[in-house]
């Protein structure tokens, strides 16, 4: 298989940019779900 090393790249491709982006945000609501949910449960 064969990839391409983005940081080779002379900018990110937009494609790139909103998958981190989306990618970001949707860690960012797990995170503050779990944190109000008390996970793991007691």
């Amino acid at each position: 298989m064969q990839g391409t090393d983005y940081q080779d790249l002379g900018q990110t491709p937009d494609k790139t940019k909103a998958t981190t982006a989306t990618l970001a945000a949707n860690v960012a609501h797990l995170a503050r779900r779990l944190k109000y949910a008390n996970y793991p449960p007691s």
